[in-house]
């Protein structure tokens, strides 16, 4: 777990719930953003049936998405995804 930690500073793979307080096209935003200014590990994940604290509300989908963006190498996982879309 400690390496996947350190990892996460390589990598920024955006938690939201769908219901989250926190809209989640201002993740879709701050992808944006990251990108543009050279940062291009980051995608934006809306995982369904979770609020703000999406990986207590999905754990295991939140593991997932950060495995797979920091561990498998898929960067910040691409965009979108987690079962719920981008939220744009």
């Amino acid at each position: 777990m400690l390496t996947l930690i350190r990892k996460l500073d390589e990598c920024k793979p955006l938690l939201y719930g769908d219901r989250d307080w926190m809209t989640p096209a201002h993740g879709v935003e701050v992808v944006a953003r990251m990108t543009a200014s050279g940062r291009l590990d980051a995608a934006a994940h809306v995982l369904p049936g979770a609020g703000h604290h999406a990986f207590i509300d999905q754990p295991k989908l939140s593991e997932d998405i950060i495995v797979a963006a920091c561990v498998l190498g898929g960067g910040g996982g691409g965009g979108g995804g987690g079962g719920g879309g981008s939220g744009a």
